[in-house]
C-alpha cells in the first residue's frame, strides 16, 4: 500500500469514528453523571428564603464541592467538609442543604458520617431529581 493511501483510509476512519463518537455521546445511560461545576471557597447567591430554610447549626466547614447532574435530572454533590471541632461529631442530612437554581433548598437524601476532632473527608450526596441545577451546597456554623 502506497503512503499516499495509508493517508486517505486514515483519514476515511478518522472522519467514520467522529460520526461514531457524535452519536454514542447521544447514548450515554439516564444514570450517568456529568459535573456541572466545581466550587471553592463559598460563593455569594443572595436569593430571598423567605421560608427561613437553614442547615442545623453544627462544626462542619464546607472546603469544597463538585456539583454533578445526570440527564433524567439527578443531582449530586461531591463534597469536601472539615470537622472545626475539638471532638468527634456525627454528619447528619440536616446539617447540610444545597441551593438551586430556582431559589428552593433540599437537605440531601439521606447522611450519617462520623468524624473524628479536625477531620477533613470527601464523599458524594444525592439531592434527589430536579430540573433546576445546583448552585451551592453548605452548613451553618
Amino acid at each position: 500500500m502506497t503512503a499516499c493511501r495509508i493517508k486517505l483510509l486514515t483519514l476515511a476512519l478518522v472522519a467514520g469514528l467522529g460520526g461514531f463518537t457524535a452519536q454514542a455521546s447521544d447514548r450515554v445511560p439516564s444514570g450517568s453523571l456529568s459535573i456541572d461545576r466545581t466550587v471553592i471557597g463559598s460563593s455569594e447567591l443572595q436569593f430571598a428564603n423567605d421560608k427561613n430554610i437553614y442547615p442545623k447549626a453544627s462544626d462542619f466547614q464546607v472546603l469544597n464541592y463538585v456539583l454533578m447532574s445526570s440527564n433524567t435530572g439527578e443531582r449530586w454533590a461531591t463534597l469536601t467538609l472539615r470537622n472545626t471541632a475539638d471532638g468527634s461529631r456525627q454528619l447528619a442530612s440536616d446539617h447540610i442543604m444545597a441551593l438551586f437554581a430556582n431559589g428552593k433548598r433540599h437537605k440531601p437524601s439521606h447522611v450519617k458520617r462520623s468524624f473524628k476532632a479536625g477531620q477533613i473527608l470527601t464523599f458524594s450526596l444525592n439531592f434527589g431529581s430536579n430540573k433546576f441545577p445546583l448552585l451551592e451546597i453548605y452548613t451553618r456554623n
